[in-house]
């Protein structure tokens, strides 16, 4: 029931700019965190507790106020770089402002150190610099080191760059700057239309390690080999350089850090001299990397460009299509495999399929057959799939099911291991790599990894029910198959289970040849059947 009757214009809200407050302009144009804004414009209010002022999106602290001036000052938390000026008012909203007007510059760039503070006169010493401001999606930050015109420019680890912190790669330095002071380090922010820059003076040293007669802790990298490696197998890596012989004498390996790439991979150092390093990788990633060398608590430094190439990866896989049953001789094709020839290592290889209780790990195995740096040839087992316990002896253990397209999962374990183990090896093996699906040509990761992928077919039933019975034949078991009358159901059944156990002992070329088997000789054993019954 309707008690009372209101004006629908009460529950209206219109916008009317004479109520409405406006930015007409901010003083200074550039400040930092600490800096006060004077901002002016119409229809502010007297209550400083009614405004709220946004500089580059951090709240400012409101000092007064009036109708037409704003004083608020910035807080810490701004990004450097270009930023608006953002004002609300409790009851009239948000101040209308040309976007000029409301834009300040901040500069938030500060240095405060940078380590160690000696780098090599080669170059490639990596020194970390402290500060802040560093951050910041608007600009790019870069890096000299040098007093007065004399600038180098470092490179800057764009990975390792923080609000408070980054990493860069010293130059190389010139002859003279062994007999001169500490050189400074130059930041800068290019913000495209401006620059803000700051300077840490006297911030490094330059020495030669490999002819002063102090022994600097500062390495050196001069060469790195091989060049080239493989993802999934482990290997040595010759570093030469020069290396302080405290480590050396000392034999503190475990204070010298080898990196192989950006994701940290590590390198175990197994011997050293001042001259080289040698040490063990086990796990890496594909692509092209760099080499680090780090002495613990000390200085660190690192290859010019990529050094080591690692490459693993399938190209292709064919045919993409096999039997339920399995026996389907697969290539594939890639890089970086292991050859057969090799005495301790061997490919594994794994079809991906749904998990099942009769298959908890959900792959099945592709038995190597064949195998050079290249190419690989496997040939597939049977897809068993089955949720329900099997009952040995009294029905087949499972059903063979087709799959959609699927994973090939390619890796390297030990030679000479069990089909278990090497199951071990590629689910919990700590060192395993995983061959990606990437261009022959370009090199580069396939999306999809459609190339790659295999597929148990739904069209091979009938090949894999004919493939079981030449199966029996070949056991000599030919003639009472063709008058299974004679024989027990459990007996069958039996010999179905054995033969599948075997399955994978079946080409494909031996599933074709007796594809051709023709109708008439299940006729003849279904009518030898009948006659039996009778």
């Amino acid at each position: 029931m309707i008690t009372e009757y209101r004006d629908p214009r009460q529950c209206e809200l219109t916008y009317n700019s004479s109520l409405t407050p406006s930015l007409i302009s901010v003083y200074p144009t550039e400040g930092t965190d600490g800096t006060a804004f004077k901002i002016t414009g119409k229809r502010f209010t007297d209550n400083v507790t009614m405004v709220e002022v946004l500089i580059g999106g951090v709240l400012a602290e409101v000092i007064s106020t009036n109708v037409t001036t704003i004083s608020a000052v910035a807080r810490p938390g701004m990004k450097s770089g270009p930023s608006d000026v953002e004002v609300f008012i409790l009851g009239a909203g948000k101040a209308i402002a040309n976007a000029t007007a409301a834009r300040v510059l901040i500069k938030t760039l500060k240095v405060t150190s940078a380590s160690p503070a000696f780098v090599v006169l080669q170059g490639r010493t990596l020194v970390t610099v402290l500060g802040s401001g560093f951050r910041t999606e608007s600009a790019k930050l870069s890096v000299r080191f040098g007093t007065g015109t004399s600038l180098d420019r470092a490179e800057v680890l764009q990975s390792s760059i923080t609000d408070t912190s980054f990493i860069c790669v010293s130059p190389p330095g010139i002859e003279s700057y062994l007999d001169s002071a500490p050189v400074d380090i130059h930041v800068y922010l290019d913000f495209g239309n401006s620059t803000e820059s700051v300077t840490l003076s006297a911030a490094a040293t330059y020495i030669d390690p490999m002819t002063s007669e102090l022994d600097y802790v500062v390495p050196l990298i001069t060469s790195v080999s091989p060049s080239e490696a493989q993802a999934a197998r482990t290997g040595e890596l010759l570093i030469e350089g020069w290396f302080p012989g405290y480590y050396v004498v000392e034999k503190k390996y475990d204070d010298v850090i080898v990196h192989i790439g950006d994701d940290s991979t590590a390198c175990v150092v197994i011997s050293m001299t001042v001259e080289e390093i040698v040490c063990q990788y086990f796990t890496l990633t594909t692509g092209d990397h760099r080499v680090t060398v780090s002495l613990s608590g000390n200085g660190s430094t690192i290859t010019a460009d990529p050094v080591i190439r690692v490459f693993y990866g399938i190209f292709s896989i064919s045919p993409q299509q096999g039997s339920m049953a399995g026996g389907t001789l697969v290539t594939i094709k890639g890089e970086g495999f292991v050859p057969s020839a090799d005495p301790d290592w061997a490919n594994v290889v794994f079809m991906e399929v749904p998990k099942s209780s009769m298959n908890p790990n959900g792959v099945v195995a592709c038995n190597v057959e064949n195998a050079s740096s290249s190419e690989i040839l496997c040939r597939t087992e049977g897809h068993c799939w089955t949720d329900e316990s099997p009952t040995l002896f009294t029905t087949p253990s499972c059903d063979f099911s087709a799959t959609s397209p699927s994973r090939v999962y390619l890796t390297t374990c030990k030679k000479n291991l069990s089909h278990w183990e090497n199951l071990r090896c590629w689910g919990s093996d700590w060192r395993t790599v995983f061959a990606p699906c990437i261009d022959a040509d370009t090199k580069q990761e396939v999306e999809g990894g459609s190339p790659c992928l295999y597929e148990f077919s739904a069209e091979d039933i009938m090949r894999m029910r004919v493939a079981i019975l030449v199966a029996m034949a070949d056991s000599d078991l030919c003639s009472l198959v063709s008058s299974r009358a004679r024989l027990s159901t459990d007996w069958v059944l039996m010999a179905v289970i054995l033969m599948l156990e075997d399955w994978a002992m079946l080409g494909e070329d031996g599933v074709d040849a007796v594809a051709e088997v023709t109708a008439a000789d299940e006729v003849e054993a279904d009518a030898a059947t009948a006659t039996a019954a009778r």
